[in-house]
Formats: C-alpha cells, sequence, structure tokens
C-alpha cells in the first residue's frame, strides 16, 4: 500500500498548490492535455476531482484536474505543503469545495 500513500500525499501537495492560487487570485495561464491554453485564468475554487478558474472577462469554468497539463502562476507562490496535510488530513473523495 505504499503506492497509495505516496499518490495521496502527490494530492495533498497538488491540493495545497490549488489552495494558494485560490488564495492569492493570483492570474495563470493553464494548458489542458489537448493543448489548449487559458490565458490569464483565476483559480476560484477546486475539490480533489475539479478546479473552478475564471478568465479575463469574468467567465467561470469547471475543468477536471486530469484534463490539466501545466499551471504557469504569473509570479511564484509560497506554498506551505505541511499545513495543507494537517488541516485536511482524512480528506475523502467526494468532499465539499475547499475554499
Amino acid at each position: 500500500m505504499k503506492h497509495m500513500h505516496e499518490y495521496s500525499k502527490r494530492m495533498f501537495n497538488l491540493l495545497a498548490y490549488y489552495r494558494q492560487l485560490c488564495k492569492e487570485r493570483v492570474p495563470c495561464t493553464v494548458i489542458m492535455t489537448n493543448g489548449y491554453q487559458m490565458q490569464c485564468a483565476v483559480f476560484v475554487n477546486y475539490c480533489e476531482d475539479a478546479v473552478l478558474l475564471e478568465d479575463a472577462q469574468g467567465r467561470q469554468q469547471m475543468v477536471y484536474q486530469h484534463d490539466i497539463s501545466t499551471v504557469r502562476p504569473a509570479r511564484p507562490l509560497k506554498v506551505d505543503f505541511s499545513l495543507h496535510e494537517q488541516t485536511n488530513a482524512g480528506m475523502e473523495k467526494g468532499d465539499d469545495w475547499n475554499v
């Protein structure tokens, strides 16, 4: 079961990153697995399976996380991964949005 523990740890790290993007509302370029690029997207909310993005015109779009290839923020972020692991310990698939 070590593999599941490592997957869970990576997922928490990803969710910590999304949490910081939502908190700071940093504009990002989001590149999808099909090559589509969403410019100036702001992360509004997230859960374990999807993220809610808002473009420069204020239009919102839900995107499944498995469709996201790359997130390129306009500026560097400082993310405390240990804090996220402590506050979301026990989070189960299907839990509500986090922000």
